[in-house]
């Protein structure tokens, strides 16, 4: 009897026959199918090996990430109070300012308002004795200014009131030649309806010279 007659009438012998014939056909067609492909045949304990790493290096760069925002929002923390810190002196400088301004402010009406009180008021129109000319004097607190305009001359007068007197200085101004003079006095309140003007000096341009002097008395109009 033959290998392959005695092998037929074994159904055991039979079956394994085929298991193993088709166990070397299957992994022959797949060592042929890897081959084809460019690929190996990998174990599975290295296989699982390279999933752990895989795994371990993608938690890294979460960690890496994670520690990157932190350190970015403690540079968001810290240039704000940087700033800050820089701009504290700035702040203080301006507080001082502040203060001071409120200071003078205060300092300024509660002078304003002794001068009020201290200084006689000539506002108003006035009329010069000696020839009947008419000035409107503005008073605002205790300075006062006026402007007059006549075919030969302007004057344009400015004063503060100061020991009794009002000081004032007038530009003279020739209509013709614009030339400018500046005469220096004060203005004396004799009473509620009269006060005396008085020129002094001059500063000696155009057509009055330094000793240059007139008294003339105005009244309330």
């Amino acid at each position: 009897m033959t290998f392959k007659e005695r092998l037929e009438s074994n159904p055991i012998h039979y079956l394994l026959g085929a298991v193993v014939v088709a166990f070397t056909t299957g992994f022959s067609a797949y060592d042929v199918l890897l081959r084809v492909s460019n690929r190996e045949a990998v174990d599975r304990e290295v296989l699982q090996r390279l999933r752990n790493s895989e795994t371990v290096a993608a938690q890294r760069e979460a960690i890496a990430a994670q520690r990157e925002k932190d350190l970015d929002a403690c540079r968001s923390a810290l240039v704000p109070a940087a700033a800050a810190q820089t701009a504290k002196p700035d702040e203080q400088r301006q507080r001082r300012s502040s203060e001071e301004s409120v200071a003078d402010e205060g300092m300024a009406s509660k002078n304003e308002s002794v001068t009020e009180t201290d200084c006689p008021s000539i506002d108003g129109v006035w009329k010069r004795n000696i020839d009947g000319a008419t000035v409107d004097v503005k008073q605002a607190r205790c300075t006062v200014t006026f402007f007059s305009e006549g075919t030969q001359h302007t004057h344009v007068m400015r004063g503060e009131y100061e020991a009794g007197l009002f000081r004032v200085s007038t530009v003279r101004r020739n209509v013709e030649t614009a030339c400018e003079t500046r005469l220096f006095g004060y203005l004396k309140v004799l009473d509620s309806k009269h006060f005396q003007a008085v020129v002094e000096s001059t500063d000696g341009k155009c057509d009055l010279p330094k000793g240059f002097e007139e008294d003339f008395v105005w009244t309330r109009v």
